[in-house]
């Protein structure tokens, strides 16, 4: 269902990049399968003004309310809500890799090519400031070891995150074997793992995807942000703020996924 069909979706390309205080804006939102097309300003505090009513009330007494709301990111303007990460994956159609942290990473090797247990699968960067700027903090995962970090003040990154660029280095058109048993975390167990299927799986690397997932609270709680860069490819969003997320993540998780493999358990 549509309330409002726009000519275009606006492009990664920041075309209404550099907003002052006061300047409006257009924000496409999906949320239970209908999209709206908000204008916005931005307000004094940087965060979004919504400047359509029915919208504005939708978001306040619903959509906010929501302590586990998943904000999925497209582009600068366009976002998809979905009230928890389950809802996400079964409307992408993913399911994470599982992974068990008491084990040892060894099992995932190349098959045809370079793609083995060294390979870089994915990075994040984020920035204190935005459109890139100030301080940043970096974390990467391999296929091997996905990353995740309970606390960003150990960083002293609490809550500072402004702009961020996800990266992807998953190559096409080749294959990994994963042991779902023997792949494990860097510094802490990642959330929302239930027990692997035991055995190597086979994957094609254009069926992989690199997540990341960055919560409203330490040990990762609260709402979450998500974008998932397209394979080799890079995300970026250049000032949170515009989808009331700065100043925000406070633990973060950078990991695989599968397409078209959704599970309720996974």
């Amino acid at each position: 269902m549509f309330l409002f069909l726009p000519l275009l979706f606006a492009c990664s390309d920041n075309s209404q990049d550099e907003l002052a205080e006061e300047e409006t804006y257009t924000l496409y939102v999906t949320y239970k399968g209908t999209e709206y097309v908000v204008p916005c300003k931005i307000g004094p505090n940087g965060n979004p003004v919504y400047l359509d009513e029915d919208y504005k009330a939708l978001y306040n007494n619903v959509i906010s309310k929501n302590e586990n709301l998943v904000t999925y990111m497209k582009d600068d303007y366009s976002i998809t809500y979905y009230d928890s990460v389950d809802e996400m994956m079964k409307d992408l159609n993913l399911r994470f890799v599982d992974l068990d942290s008491a084990a040892n990473a060894s099992m995932v090797n190349g098959v045809r090519t370079r793609v083995a247990s060294d390979v870089l699968a994915g990075r994040v960067t984020l920035w204190k400031d935005m459109n890139y700027g100030g301080s940043t903090r970096n974390f990467q995962s391999y296929y091997t070891k996905f990353y995740s970090h309970h606390r960003l003040s150990d960083f002293k990154f609490n809550d500072e995150a402004s702009s961020i660029k996800v990266w992807s280095n998953i190559p096409p058109n080749d294959s990994v074997y994963v042991n779902w048993a023997d792949v494990e975390t860097t510094f802490n167990e990642v959330p929302h793992v239930e027990t692997p299927t035991q055995g190597s799986v086979k994957y094609a690397t254009n069926d992989l995807r690199v997540v990341f997932m960055g919560y409203q609270h330490k040990d990762y709680g609260g709402k979450v942000l998500c974008c998932i860069p397209s394979n080799q490819g890079m995300y970026s969003h250049y000032r949170l703020s515009l989808i009331d997320w700065n100043d925000i993540m406070s633990s973060v998780v950078i990991r695989l996924a599968v397409d078209g493999l959704y599970t309720p358990q996974y």
